[in-house]
């Protein structure tokens, strides 16, 4: 990677950290309510947490050269690994598969 591109990419990193920093502090914030609905507020929070840290992984992998076959892929993948563990679960996956998303 030449310095232009690690440039861009701490750049955007740290645009990421800003965001997940807020995030983490919003979700804090939800926790110390007493209003309803303060739970889902909170859990918003961590999910824009979560994928905002996820895509940083990804943008730092594909900067270096390191691609994934697909992009998201990730969650879909453990399940489907899960399940494959009980007769019960292979049947639950086969079923999946046949869904279109």
């Amino acid at each position: 990677m030449d310095a232009v591109g690690l440039t861009v990419l701490l750049k955007e990193l740290e645009d990421d950290c800003t965001v997940i920093r807020g995030a983490a502090q919003k979700a804090q914030l939800r926790l110390s309510e007493s209003a309803e609905g303060r739970l889902e507020a909170c859990a918003y929070e961590l999910a824009r947490l979560y994928n905002t840290l996820e895509k940083m992984l990804e943008r730092i992998c594909h900067s270096f050269e390191n691609h994934f076959d697909k992009q998201g892929d990730y969650h879909k993948s453990g399940m489907v690994r899960r399940f494959r563990r009980t007769d019960q679960g292979r049947a639950r996956v086969d079923v999946r598969r046949r869904l279109k998303h």
